[in-house]
């Protein structure tokens, strides 16, 4: 039998719930995991996660008792090299690329890495995927970022038939295989999770994936979402339920206002991306987006003074361990609708200022990981009275 993972604070304190063994909360509703970014934009490349680094939260993630460990990609560290660090330095905490771009390497070699590292890991890998954004990859990855929804299709249909165990010839109008078989096929179907921005990307999820991961979506935007998604997956004739995944942006702290500011300049970071400034006129921000787009190509100061007050309030829950819980449970956001009882991975990020080292009892500084004292559900942290920063970001996870 497992044993249970409790937080080291939680043991002290009498009443606050304690974090099961698989990562879910008290109910067994909500499993939650770590996404650790490399480059917590906007506070500049002095706040660069080390690798070394990574892999002690990774390690303390795994002692607090998450569900998952979510590694992004895009041109920082290799996804797939740091999770066979991960790998080796864990042994119960689920692994996942979240997400790596289709278009940075072949399927054929995606494959070869996702067997590896399912196996090294002992069957504990979760692979997402996406399309990522041609704006960021800059042509460095060598293939031109043409035909999204088309190229992640073809991908994930590839690398599906090399890991079941196929020699797979395959032509398509992205990617094209002849005659590729893997030596060493994973024991497993390993899930697959899509990134989705947009309908056609949530139609693609609902059809082919395992799961869907959504990024920067209202309450009101993951409710249409999942039910793209449902749709979708019901006009493909699918009887098994796809998971739906919801990056959701959360700062527990005694001092909103830094942290409210810190959030305004990460959402103008993205908002210098198309499609997330096309997500956001979606879904109700359509002035802001405007004014954005009129001055994407002047910096990300010029994108923040068009991020409006609502914007933050929308994307970010930011306050008090009560003014948060309040917000997620507030039957208008009816975040919890949306919570799946499955051991399927919910994300948060770790985001601006990391810890300079992780003592070795896994007690991490004032409020740089979750959980704290007063915190009533696994994954948001507790009062940050150093910095007031949004130093972890809370995903929650649901099902169609």
């Amino acid at each position: 039998m497992t044993p249970r993972t409790v937080c080291p604070w939680q043991a002290r304190r009498p009443g606050v719930s304690k974090v099961k063994a698989d990562g879910r909360g008290p109910t067994g509703s909500l499993p939650l995991g770590l996404s650790l970014r490399d480059w917590p934009a906007p506070a500049g490349r002095w706040a660069v996660l080390g690798t070394r680094r990574v892999v002690d939260l990774a390690r303390l993630g795994e002692r607090l008792g998450y569900h998952s460990v979510w590694v992004p990609e895009g041109q920082g560290w290799e996804a797939f090299a740091l999770l066979g660090a991960l790998a080796t330095a864990t042994e119960r905490i689920g692994l996942a690329t979240g997400i790596t771009p289709v278009f940075a390497r072949p399927p054929g070699l995606a494959a070869m890495g996702l067997a590896t590292l399912d196996d090294l890991s002992g069957g504990r890998l979760i692979f997402g995927v996406g399309a990522g954004h041609g704006e960021l990859s800059g042509g460095g990855y060598a293939r031109p970022f043409r035909d999204p929804v088309t190229a992640v299709r073809e991908f994930v249909e590839i690398v599906r038939r090399v890991t079941r165990g196929e020699a797979v010839h395959f032509q398509g109008r992205v990617f094209q295989v002849s005659g590729f078989a893997l030596e060493h096929v994973p024991t497993r179907a390993v899930p697959m999770y899509v990134a989705a921005l947009r309908e056609r990307m949530l139609c693609l999820a609902g059809e082919v994936a395992d799961g869907v991961l959504l990024n920067w979506a209202t309450p009101a935007r993951v409710r249409v979402a999942a039910e793209v998604v449902r749709r979708a997956a019901a006009a493909a004739g699918r009887v098994e339920r796809v998971q739906v995944a919801c990056f959701i942006r959360a700062c527990v702290t005694g001092r909103p206002e830094p942290a409210r500011e810190a959030l305004r300049g990460l959402v103008g970071a993205y908002a210098r991306l198309r499609s997330y400034r096309e997500l956001w006129r979606d879904s109700g921000f359509s002035e802001e987006m405007a004014r954005a787009g009129e001055v994407a190509n002047s910096g990300v100061g010029a994108v923040v003074e068009a991020v409006s007050d609502r914007m933050v309030d929308a994307l970010g829950l930011i306050g008090g361990a009560a003014e948060v819980h309040r917000r997620l449970d507030h039957p208008k956001n009816r975040w919890r609708d949306f919570w799946g009882p499955r051991s399927h991975p919910a994300s948060c990020t770790f985001h601006g200022h990391a810890p300079r080292r992780v003592p070795r009892r896994g007690r991490g500084p004032a409020g740089r990981l979750p959980v704290r004292g007063g915190a009533r559900r696994p994954g948001v942290p507790g009062d940050d009275r150093s910095s007031g920063q949004p130093v972890t970001w809370v995903c929650v996870q649901s099902r169609t």
